[in-house]
């Protein structure tokens, strides 16, 4: 029975940082990109009220869609950084 060194097979973490997969994005890339969905959701839901007010030809309910899928989109927004943030805190807080 051959048995294979497990060692050659593992490849440093600084090779793995610098070469992303094909077809994938950076997580700084997909951060900006999910931001600006979330700023473009609250534009549309504030369009959408503001057009209402003035007597568009909005219905109430898109108007109420609109908005609640803005508030959803910010509320996970804010727990995503609070969740990064306390991942910070407590790297910071390691010893080494």
């Amino acid at each position: 029975m051959k048995i294979n060194p497990g060692l050659p097979l593992l490849t440093p973490l600084s090779n793995q940082a610098t070469k992303p997969e094909a077809g994938t994005e950076s997580f700084s890339a997909m951060l900006k990109s999910q931001l600006q969905k979330v700023e473009q959701s609250q534009i549309k839901a504030d369009a959408l009220t503001q057009e209402m007010m003035t007597g568009g030809k909005v219905e109430l309910h898109e108007v109420l869609i609109a908005t609640e899928e803005a508030r959803l989109m910010l509320e996970l927004t804010m727990q995503v950084r609070n969740k990064v943030m306390e991942a910070y805190k407590e790297m910071m807080n390691m010893q080494l």
